[in-house]
């Protein structure tokens, strides 16, 4: 597993609102840090995470602060590891990341499409039961299945939501 590139001092939270402009700012430094052209960069979702598509077939993803950079690191060894068993997912560009910029954690991935498709039930079936078939090395340790684990760091990780609503 690479070790991450930290762009600028990391925080625990990203020093400004999760915004267009913000996202948009951090993008630019991460692609000057591992040398990918940001010209024409395209936003195409603000959520969780900001995800962009370059120009090149790359997808940008940026999280909110560097408290994902864990999940980051896991999420690129098993897009790795799932790359050496020929298995159908998203490839990690082969560069050193993840890449910490303004406090917040950047994954770079190959871009599969200009636009999104989704498998039917069946296919997506078909490969969850391929993919619980495969062995994952011995190095690579996937913690158990935590779904509201971004919930409750989002929740906790806030300043618009009211300490009664928080609670």
């Amino acid at each position: 597993m690479t070790k991450s590139r930290t762009a600028a001092p990391p925080a625990e939270h990203a020093r400004s609102p999760f915004t267009p402009e913000s996202t948009k700012d951090t993008l630019l430094e991460a692609c000057a840090a591992v040398g990918l052209d940001p010209a024409n960069a395209e936003l195409i979702r603000l959520g969780e995470n900001a995800v962009y598509r370059l120009a090149s077939p790359v997808i940008v993803r940026i999280g909110r602060t560097v408290a994902y950079a864990d999940d980051a690191r896991k999420e690129v060894a098993v897009a790795r590891w799932l790359a050496t068993e020929d298995y159908p997912a998203t490839r990690a560009l082969p560069i050193d990341q993840p890449v910490i910029v303004d406090g917040r954690v950047v994954t770079f991935w190959e871009s599969l499409s200009e636009v999104e498709e989704y498998g039917s039930p069946v296919e997506v079936g078909a490969l969850l039961a391929r993919l619980h078939t495969l062995e994952p090395p011995a190095g690579l340790q996937i913690p158990r299945l935590e779904p509201f684990a971004r919930a409750e760091r989002r929740i906790t990780g806030n300043d618009w939501f009211s300490p009664e609503d928080a609670a």
